[in-house]
């Protein structure tokens, strides 16, 4: 299949030089992610998509997002390490969401806004914004992601995992920061919807990659 030379291709580009190659799929993944939260917000104006956001947002994934996560990851392996024990999955997930996901988000949104020209103060009352609500959905989708991350893939599959799960991600991310309104998540209803959805997703997510394993 179609589906086998193309994971080969992207293990070998992985091998050969892995921070370049995880900037782009990062710039990929957050380009895909801004043009779905753009479809989904304006469903129903249809207004055309606004690519120089979209082109901002990449732009955080290729500089920001790609490098950093390439550098954490890194790290988790060699501080924690234990493999897929119990122990250091648990450590590994405990690190990622209590250590490393909020001064990232408040970095992803200093350099987002940064790239849209806002100023400083700006950038801080976003961040006080949005960050607990942020918080909260990530708390729902990506503890359980990443024990299944940690625990069962393999690490050269690691970052494709995690791709399955942030295209959505970054859709939600996208238009929880350009929100006009005063909260990046308009109620307790839209995570209530997420927490309800968040198990597809990972369902999901865990099949294609169970896909790109064994080659089928």
């Amino acid at each position: 299949m179609v589906f086998k030379p193309l994971l080969q291709t992207y293990l070998r580009l992985l091998n050969s030089n892995p921070v370049l190659t995880k900037m782009v799929t990062m710039t990929t993944l957050m380009a895909a992610g801004d043009v779905m939260a753009q479809k989904i917000e304006n469903r129903q104006t249809n207004k055309p998509v606004d690519f120089v956001r979209t082109l901002r947002f990449a732009g955080v994934g290729f500089c920001f997002s790609g490098p950093l996560l390439h550098l954490w990851y890194k790290a988790l392996e060699k501080y924690v390490g234990g493999g897929n024990s119990t122990s250091s999955v648990v450590k590994k997930i405990l690190l990622d969401q209590l250590v490393f996901t909020p001064p990232s988000f408040m970095g992803f949104v200093a350099v987002l806004g940064t790239l849209e020209g806002k100023k400083p103060e700006q950038i801080v009352n976003k961040i006080q914004q949005d960050m607990w609500n942020v918080l909260k959905v990530n708390w729902i989708i990506w503890p359980a992601a990443q024990y299944i991350n940690f625990r069962f893939v393999p690490v050269d599959l690691r970052v494709l995992f995690v791709g399955a799960i942030s295209l959505g991600w970054n859709s939600f991310l996208s238009s929880a920061v350009n929100n006009k309104q005063t909260d990046g998540v308009q109620n307790e209803n839209d995570i209530e919807k997420i927490e309800k959805e968040s198990d597809k997703i990972l369902v999901n997510a865990s099949n294609n990659t169970n896909k790109g394993t064994t080659g089928k």
